[in-house]
């Protein structure tokens, strides 16, 4: 069967087909629909959770000072019978901390948070002779949970064996944040999720943290409930509810009744109540609350900061020679390929749009491969 030919008698070069053609363009202008959709759901999520934490900063900085009295009972299903008591007191004014509680077995507990460092005092009974004596302790703000009251009403989330609030959790992301306006119950709620880096000090074991939170506008922004999972398989759980609110001032709470139940493999292993009394807001507080008291000259301190052990004297100041504590190790605020997912400026992460770009580089690819060809069929036929 003879070739097509063209005027001249030569054979005619093969026509170019426009399906391929059309096929990539009609990909490419599909990534360019669905692309500006996916970044414009992200931007809106960028800006309800710049709005979110911004919401909860204010909340914390309306709370200028504050006295409570806190009462919590803990029940753990190994010893039912022998629930486990806590009561203590605690002033705050701006970032300075004091609380204070009684030992069962006898002497008072005092703690100072000022700035980025803080100091206790506890009594240490003698095992040989049974006497009693201080003890001392320095820890950075990072450390703190221990007597932490905003930890037990969710305004701080425990990190690395202490307490932060939760903008402080970002840095560690392991992935951009999630969060979207959601209803639960009929109320108008925030759900963030996010998946954390931590760290147990005790353990000297990293793992991964992963949350869900929901936050309560009409509460001043406060943590409704949240679940914290955790484990090589998040086998481990908490489930942190607030029970009771209580508006100090017109439009203004705080939580004075919340509840933790502790799960391990889906079963419950604790559960706990809290509650808050004479609760007072914004009230004066005298500054020398917050000095701390001095130890007695030769009382052995822990550093948890430089993870030592030595003798202070009634300043706090190191006498005679310090010995090695357990290392303390904390990783970096960065997620495991080394970037920073989310900075304590509120900044969001860059966005990449990868879709976009994808498609107009398969684009490119598939346009520069099918002139190539089409130059070397005229070739051929022209030879």
């Amino acid at each position: 069967m003879s070739q097509p030919s063209c005027v001249h008698g030569r054979q005619c070069m093969e026509p170019i087909r426009p399906r391929q053609t059309c096929a990539w363009w009609a990909l490419f202008i599909l990534a360019a629909i669905i692309d500006p959709l996916c970044v414009s759901r992200i931007t809106a999520e960028d800006k309800l959770l710049d709005e979110v934490l911004g919401k909860i900063k204010e909340t914390r900085a309306s709370i200028r000072t504050m006295y409570a009295e806190l009462e919590s009972g803990t029940h753990q299903s190994n010893l039912p019978d022998r629930p486990i008591r806590k009561r203590l007191k605690y002033w705050r004014s701006g970032d300075d901390v004091r609380v204070e509680y009684e030992l069962n077995a006898g002497g008072m507990v005092r703690i100072w948070l000022n700035g980025a460092e803080g100091k206790s005092l506890s009594p240490i009974r003698a095992v040989s002779t049974g006497s009693k004596k201080s003890g001392a302790t320095k820890f950075a703000r990072t450390q703190f949970m221990e007597g932490d009251v905003w930890l037990d009403i969710g305004l701080h989330f425990t990190r690395c064996g202490g307490a932060a609030p939760i903008e402080e959790l970002l840095p560690y992301a392991k992935s951009t944040p999630r969060v979207r306006r959601v209803k639960v119950d009929g109320q108008s709620l925030v759900r963030l999720n996010i998946e954390v880096d931590d760290y147990d000090p005790l353990t000297q074991s990293a793992f991964r943290v992963r949350f869900e939170i929901f936050i309560d506008p009409s509460r001043n922004y406060h943590v409704k409930r949240f679940t914290q999972e955790w484990g090589e398989s998040f086998e481990s759980k908490h489930d942190f509810e607030v029970k009771e609110y209580m508006e100090f001032s017109p439009g203004r709470f705080i939580p004075v009744h919340t509840k933790t139940t502790g799960f391990h493999r889906d079963q419950i292993y604790t559960t706990s109540s809290t509650r808050l009394h004479n609760v007072r807001i914004n009230e004066p507080v005298a500054r020398e609350l917050f000095v701390p008291a001095s130890p007695p000259s030769g009382t052995e301190c822990l550093d948890r900061i430089r993870n030592v052990r030595y003798s202070v004297n009634e300043k706090w100041e190191q006498i005679g020679p310090e010995t090695p504590h357990t290392v303390y190790v904390v990783p970096s605020a960065t997620g495991s390929d080394g970037r920073v997912y989310y900075s304590q400026t509120m900044q969001p992460p860059r966005r990449n749009h990868w879709i976009l770009w994808g498609s107009v580089a398969i684009v490119l690819v598939g346009s520069v491969l099918g002139v190539i060809r089409w130059f070397r069929r005229r070739r051929a036929v022209n030879a």
